[in-house]
């Protein structure tokens, strides 16, 4: 009824209040909806300010593992390169070791060689020697055969001719 009362002027400004609360109705949804972007972005931005803490705690612990590694690493290098030394070492020890006794079995070798060079040619002496000996014995063998024939041919010749002379004493004392 009051409305009524009021008249087309009232309606008019009812109208244009209404039409200004629609309005700022409209705002409202607008500021609103505005709102709750920004809230989804907030949101999102939290979330990813979170994703990167937990990414960058992630790659801080990763990096610490990485160096731990790292140093475990190197640690180890420097063991199994003292290892590859002490290695290296012994087996260059062990070759000086091979080559001195090598040198030591050549010149035994050599003084072996020397030994049965020396003793070959004395025993080729020795053989020569001999060879002299017997030849030496067979020439007087030979003379000694000689003389003991000479010897005996002489004697026999001897005895013959005593035998001869006593014969012909007998046959002129027989006679």
């Amino acid at each position: 009824r009051r409305e009524a009362k009021m008249g087309c002027g009232a309606s008019a400004n009812v109208r244009e209040r209404l039409d200004y609360i629609m309005l700022l109705e409209g705002e409202v949804q607008d500021l609103k909806a505005q709102r709750a972007e920004a809230l989804q972005r907030i949101t999102v931005s939290q979330s990813e300010k979170e994703n990167v803490a937990v990414q960058s705690l992630r790659n801080r612990g990763q990096a610490g593992q990485a160096r731990k590694m790292a140093v475990k690493t190197q640690q180890q290098a420097i063991v199994e390169k003292s290892y590859l030394e002490a290695q290296y070492a012994r087996a260059k020890a062990n070759e000086e070791q091979v080559l001195r006794e090598l040198k030591d079995r050549k010149t035994e070798h050599e003084l072996l060689k020397l030994e049965f060079s020396s003793a070959k040619l004395q025993h080729t002496a020795h053989v020569k020697h001999l060879e002299r000996d017997i030849h030496i014995l067979k020439n007087e063998k030979v003379s000694t055969v000689r003389t003991l024939t000479e010897n005996y041919e002489l004697i026999l010749h001897d005895q013959l001719a005593k035998h001869r002379d006593m014969m012909e004493e007998v046959i002129e004392f027989l006679t």
